[in-house]
């Protein structure tokens, strides 16, 4: 492998002197003020608010039936039905990850699966493409 032509530390210095030279006019100080003032004014707690056990309940009842949230293939229907169940779990580990502020890694993953359509004899024929197709 060649080395890199910039070093790191000149792309540090050139990022952070990007917006260096610029300054605030009169208007922008009294706007960023103003926004300062109403900010410390009133303060919005609200999502930082724990999560209480009927936004557990109501987010439950929300959820769309014959849809599977991830590839465990766990219906929202047995979400639902087992939130009567496990709601002080549920809710005990929403709280959890609002406090920590870490968010699972797992639940930002998804499954779609593409799927390429070929008329087989007047049919839609439904097939999934693997990756090595796409190379």
């Amino acid at each position: 492998m060649s080395k890199p032509d910039v070093s790191a530390n000149s792309w540090l210095t050139h990022f952070q002197s990007l917006h260096a030279k610029h300054t605030l006019e009169t208007e922008q100080n009294n706007i960023l003020q103003k926004l300062t003032k109403l900010e410390e004014k009133t303060p919005n707690n609200f999502l930082d608010e724990p999560i209480s056990e009927a936004e557990v309940l109501s987010a439950a009842k929300t959820l769309k039936n014959n849809k599977s949230v991830y590839s465990d293939k766990i219906k929202n229907e047995m979400l639902k039905h087992s939130v009567k169940i496990l709601l002080k779990l549920y809710h005990k580990l929403f709280n959890l990850v609002l406090k920590t502020g870490h968010f699972p890694d797992q639940w930002c993953e998804g499954l779609i699966t593409p799927i390429f359509k070929s008329r087989v004899s007047q049919e839609i024929k439904l097939t999934p493409i693997t990756t090595e197709e796409f190379v």
